[in-house]
């Protein structure tokens, strides 16, 4: 049997010509061939992937990576997504809860319930848009969040409870993309950040802040040695605002330290000549 060779030329996209003749004449089958590695995806679509070398490679289907498709999810994972996700929400929120957080149990089981059937509403209706709406469920959720954090006399509150109310958000998420795993492995963290690093804490819990509102005579306004007189007693200070009228000045500042160093530093404000009056919030 003549066997035709033909030159492989390659073209600028595509397999190599000359590849199927050569097939042809050798009576080698297709899949032997630079047009076989192409290969066809299922029912007889074109591959996609990676053009090396004339060759385009394509990647193993999703049954034999474990990947699942959202889109024919059964009652069942449906349910079990949905209860993984209120399991980790509540999770979260009974530790919040113990210590009478405003986001608590039911807050943070919702979120988290609410988060997955977004989610999983996408999967089902919109496969595409899953990732626009993980995105929207993270821009809203900060919303929510920020309506937590409270200001006021300087002090920032609030701000664990909106990481929270995030986190939760997130969990619900993993747990309606089925990665359990993920999920958690996110709670147990989550535990690990709100209850073991509270101990971490103890020592900046100690420090108590106050707010020293302290009126001074006019003529004998001097803020460096009323300072000076918090710093010897081991308190640090930033001034926060200053009023002046015809015979006095009222100074603002937000002091921070131990008890026992507030006493200490009130003491010495009081002995203080130029201190008219001293008025202490905490």
């Amino acid at each position: 049997m003549v066997v035709f060779r033909a030159r492989m030329v390659r073209p600028a996209y595509g397999p190599p010509r000359g590849g199927w003749l050569h097939a042809r004449k050798r009576g080698v089958k297709p899949a032997q061939t630079d047009r076989g590695r192409l290969g066809e995806a299922h029912g007889g679509a074109p591959a996609f992937g990676r053009a090396d070398r004339g060759i385009i490679r394509r990647g193993p289907h999703p049954s034999q990576t474990g990947a699942h498709r959202m889109d024919h999810l059964s009652i069942a994972d449906i349910l079990l997504r949905l209860g993984a996700a209120a399991a980790a929400g509540l999770v979260v929120g009974l530790e919040r809860e113990q210590h009478e957080k405003a986001a608590g149990l039911r807050t943070l089981a919702l979120v988290s319930i609410g988060s997955a059937l977004l989610v999983i509403t996408a999967a089902l209706v919109a496969p595409a848009e899953i990732v626009r709406m993980a995105a929207g469920i993270a821009t809203g959720v900060g919303f929510l969040g920020a309506g937590a954090i409270l200001r006021e006399r300087g002090e920032v509150t609030g701000l664990t409870t909106a990481a929270t109310v995030w986190t939760a958000a997130a969990l619900g998420a993993a747990a309606a993309a089925g990665a359990f795993v993920l999920t958690a492995f996110g709670t147990a963290l989550a535990l690990v950040v709100l209850e073991v690093l509270r101990l971490v804490d103890l020592r900046s819990a100690q420090q108590d802040a106050r707010v020293y509102e302290v009126t001074f005579a006019g003529a004998e306004w001097d803020e460096a040695a009323a300072r000076r007189c918090l710093a010897e007693a081991g308190l640090r200070t930033t001034l926060m605002g200053l009023a002046w009228s015809r015979d006095e000045v009222v100074a603002t500042w937000r002091v921070v330290g131990r008890w026992e160093r507030h006493e200490k530093g009130i003491a010495a404000l009081r002995d203080a000549p130029s201190v008219r009056a001293l008025r202490v919030m905490t």
